[in-house]
């Protein structure tokens, strides 16, 4: 009935030591010959956290003991008589692609963000089980030290999604976090709310521990005070609480009003100014439009960007997240080197159509342009009425 397991608990509450005793149980109670477990993170360090407990479970117990064999050389726990056994795999596609599962316990999800072919390798993953009505897939992570983006930003949303009954899937979502307004508001810091997020409290994690390190965080500043949140309380680090953020950005969320599109900007507003700024084929190409409501006078922003496919292979370490931005309509990929500036000079002859600009052309383009060079009959399409 339940073939998924996610669990998104702060550090030091037991999250592996727990896990790996699940695995030892299926172990046990598996009845298939010859079943593999497997045991998947980022890091091999990561994943030998997991096999560690799961092995000194066995060796503190005589029975267990004489019932597995345990193989440290090669990071492999044998089952003595159906045959089944556990072992660390690499996350990657190509020692995961092939391997039929029985169980699956993946550690530290927030980490695999980072990895340009995260989403890959969960798709093999879940291919691994496919072949198995018995399986099951177990994640354990804590909060991410960032914005939560790529493969791990997928599974906590659906894991949200899950719990708020948005979406009905065979999962259990165990998430220990506080609501969205409560964290944002600083609510964590509340020692009242702390056993809510830290079921161990009193046993594994220790109350002075956290309120010294809170103490030490606030002096520290920003930094140290968004990192202590996200590792010990769970608290999604968001544009509100990064440690490099802009200053506005603590009333930025709170007073803004989304806008759609492009069109709602254009219906609702008496004038425009663009800005426009590229990096070549390894960066990406901005373009932004502000207008003033004809109404209230306020300010409304539309912003997009524009990317290469040769991004993605030259900066795989954001990969991940100008996925995201694709996903959410924000960034479009283009195949054909070009093409993105003629989608931008499309939208500026656009605007100006709706009559927004002003006498003169209210269009910043950035000086050095040479993302434009190769292209200059493009350079006269930005400007309208030839100015």
């Amino acid at each position: 009935m339940i073939q998924e397991y996610f669990l998104l608990v702060p550090k030091k509450n037991g999250k592996s030591s727990y896990s790996a005793a699940i695995m030892v149980v299926a172990l046990i109670m598996n009845r298939r010959p010859n079943a593999e477990f497997l045991l998947i993170a980022p890091t091999k360090e990561i994943a030998n956290i997991a096999f560690k407990q799961a092995s000194n479970i066995i060796k503190l117990d005589r029975e267990l003991s004489k019932l597995f064999l345990i193989q440290s050389h090669i990071r492999q726990i044998t089952h003595r008589e159906t045959g089944a056994a556990m072992q660390i795999k690499a996350a990657d596609t190509d020692t995961i692609s092939g391997v039929k599962a029985t169980g699956i316990l993946v550690d530290e999800t927030h980490v695999f963000a980072k990895k340009p072919n995260a989403a890959d390798v969960f798709v093999e993953i879940r291919g691994a089980l496919a072949a198995r009505p018995d399986g099951f897939m177990i994640q354990i992570s804590t909060q991410s030290k960032d914005p939560p983006t790529g493969v791990f930003r997928t599974e906590l949303r659906n894991a949200r999604d899950v719990r708020d009954g948005k979406l009905i899937l065979p999962m259990l979502p165990i998430i220990y976090e506080l609501p969205e307004r409560t964290s944002r508001d600083g609510g964590w810091k509340d020692e009242k709310t702390w056993p809510l997020v830290n079921p161990n409290l009193g046993r594994s994690v220790d109350h002075a521990f956290l309120a010294n390190q809170l103490l030490t965080a606030e002096r520290e500043g920003a930094a140290q005070l968004a990192l202590l949140a996200s590792q010990h309380f769970n608290v999604e680090i968001g544009l509100g609480l990064r440690s490099d953020r802009w200053a506005g950005a603590d009333f930025w969320i709170r007073n803004a009003a989304p806008i759609e599109s492009l069109d709602d900007l254009l219906n609702q507003c008496d004038v425009a100014l663009i800005g426009i700024d590229g990096g070549g084929l390894d960066d990406l190409l901005g373009l932004v439009v502000l207008g003033r409501h004809i109404v209230t006078r306020k300010w409304m922003l539309w912003c997009h960007a524009w990317a290469h496919r040769i991004v993605f292979e030259r900066r795989k370490d954001i990969a991940s997240k100008l996925n995201d931005f694709a996903a959410q309509g924000d960034l479009t990929i283009v195949e054909t080197p070009g093409l993105d500036v003629e989608q931008v000079a499309d939208l500026v002859m656009k605007i100006d159509e709706a009559g927004l600009l002003p006498e003169k052309a209210a269009i910043g383009v950035d000086a050095v342009a040479s993302w434009i060079s190769s292209t200059p009959w493009l350079l006269a399409s930005l400007i309208p009425n030839g100015s």
